[in-house]
């Protein structure tokens, strides 16, 4: 009955039978010892002082056990269970993460009466609230204990919005306010204190913008000013964090909303902000691959993003006629105007960065193109830019690199070595060339 029909046991083999389900061994394992503590003073019973040390004590670090001991709390008499909450506070957890805390908080929870052990559910909450001022991974457990636990507390939800606004620890604020969102979402204070962290919070990682823009998209994405809203603060506000956040959650939440792909390809083309340009060519490139017409968009912001981009390269990993590129190479790589748009871009961009960079995508995905080797050798040999910084390596070398690598055998590199070392204008190339042709040489 209960192996084939219940599915509550299984053969083990011989005579032995394991449960199915862990909470029946949980649950009759919790009765086994509240039934022994009930025979205490008796043989075979358990005084409180042996549940505590040789039933909690024993096996607080082992979380596999912690369901066990929360049961056994619930089953006891409360007075029983505040004297064991009061053990379980009194040791010294700091070395164990404080998991003699948190294990007395879920037995607290389990109580069938708190109301009778009041003094001991007052004191266990200010030694968790002391663990919130910690800069630890402790600190959200101990947050998100509170406000599950004591969640019917008055106190609780008045000192979660206090923690979110004023507390200097940016992933304690963030994670009080996700408390509050999943707890309280409905108080008419916590839509007004998401908008005002998603505009401006003031730490330096933006965590709290990030989960405030986040938690706001995914409680109120149904109300329609949230939409607006949101478009108005990816376009507009003033910090280009907050701006990437909103952006994101919108091709996130509302993908599919008929007008989300033209503002994002205005984004890309007409943002003020060239970093803002690049990181809507990204969402594109992700979001919309599937879009007929996106291979040709790509390729025009590849080619005609205005050059004001060039003077942000060094506060930004690239432009965004740089992303442009990238994206095309990463979803569209056999494209038939993959190759001769990067062609296009070594040939005529006016930054280097670019050129290098379609350079280097170029060798990834069309070393085996009948004239590949021909193109990289007259780019080792001729390059009309101008380097923009004396310091790094001009095409031309990369160039030579993409064929030691590519093209090792063929029977031009040597030749084109030797050339570039006796005739390069350029003394560091030359020594480049050199190095090069002894080691392929030897």
């Amino acid at each position: 009955q209960l192996r084939s029909r219940n599915f509550i046991l299984c053969y083990l083999g011989a005579d032995s039978y394991g449960f199915v389900h862990r909470t029946f061994l949980e649950y009759f394992c919790a009765c086994e010892f509240v039934e022994r503590f009930g025979k205490r003073g008796l043989e075979g019973g358990l005084t409180l002082e042996e549940l505590k040390t040789e039933v909690f004590g024993k096996h607080l670090q082992d979380e596999s056990w912690h369901e066990v001991l929360r049961l056994i709390s619930g089953m006891i008499d409360t007075s029983f269970a505040g004297e064991i909450i009061e053990y379980l506070m009194a040791l010294d957890g700091k070395a164990q993460k404080f998991i003699n805390l948190f294990l007395a908080a879920k037995c607290l929870s389990d109580v069938r009466n708190r109301n009778a052990i009041a003094t001991a559910s007052a004191l266990l909450l200010d030694r968790l609230k002391t663990l919130t001022n910690r800069y630890d991974l402790f600190v959200e457990e101990a947050i998100s204990t509170i406000a599950t636990i004591w969640q019917d507390d008055p106190n609780t939800l008045p000192w979660l919005k206090n923690l979110v606004q004023s507390d200097v620890n940016e992933f304690s604020r963030a994670k009080a306010l996700e408390e509050l969102v999943k707890g309280w979402k409905n108080d008419s204070e916590i839509l007004p204190i998401l908008k005002q962290l998603a505009l401006s919070d003031g730490d330096n990682t933006g965590e709290v913008n990030r989960i405030a823009i986040k938690l706001l998209v995914k409680g109120w994405k149904n109300d329609p000013n949230t939409l607006l809203w949101l478009k108005e603060l990816a376009q507009s506000n003033s910090d280009r964090f907050i701006r990437h956040q909103a952006m994101q959650q919108l091709v996130k939440a509302w993908k599919d909303e008929p007008d989300i792909l033209p503002w994002l390809k205005n984004r890309a083309q007409s943002d003020v902000d060239p970093c803002i340009r690049q990181l809507a060519v990204n969402e594109l490139a992700d979001a919309f691959k599937d879009s007929p017409d996106m291979p040709n968009f790509l390729a025009n912001c590849a080619i005609n993003e205005c050059l004001d981009a060039i003077k942000h390269k060094y506060f930004w990993p690239m432009n965004p006629r740089q992303a442009a590129l990238a994206a095309i190479t990463k979803q569209y790589p056999e494209h038939p105007q993959t190759l001769p748009l990067l062609r296009n871009r070594v040939e005529n961009d006016p930054d280097d960065k670019v050129r290098e960079f379609a350079m280097q995508e170029l060798a990834k995905i069309g070393k085996d193109e009948p004239g590949m080797f021909e193109f990289f050798c007259h780019r080792a040999l001729n390059d009309p830019f101008e380097r923009q910084d004396e310091e790094e390596d001009n095409l031309r070398q990369l160039a030579l690199e993409i064929i030691i690598k590519q093209y090792p055998d063929h029977p031009q590199t040597i030749p084109l070595l030797r050339d570039r070392a006796e005739n390069d204008p350029d003394d560091r190339l030359r020594q480049f060339a050199n190095k090069k042709l002894a080691e392929l040489e030897v």
